[in-house]
């Protein structure tokens, strides 16, 4: 399955529309197209744009021919920096 990063806000306000009584989601239903911080509004737009991004990475792979080897693994360092992992080998130079 696949997963995408949302606002956790939005995606809170909808889920409680949803469980709770019907005229919470009815008003969200209502005012997607008034309010722009409607979380149904929100979220769909988080939703597109995810799958843009998607779509534009692959396109970029596929027009240039090449399949990409996974990332290297990441470890944090107790400053919070980020570095790779020293064992990792380059996989697309084949050390």
């Amino acid at each position: 399955m696949k997963k995408i990063l949302v606002s956790v806000e939005p995606l809170r306000q909808l889920l409680e529309a949803l469980i709770g009584p019907s005229y919470l989601i009815h008003e969200l239903q209502a005012t997607t197209h008034i309010d722009a911080e409607n979380p149904i509004t929100l979220l769909i737009g988080e939703y597109k744009a995810a799958l843009e991004n998607q779509n534009d990475r692959s396109n970029n792979r596929k027009m240039a021919g090449i399949e990409l080897p996974p990332a290297p693994p990441m470890i944090e360092d107790l400053s919070g920096s980020i570095s790779f992992d020293d064992e990792w080998e380059d996989q697309s130079l084949g050390t």
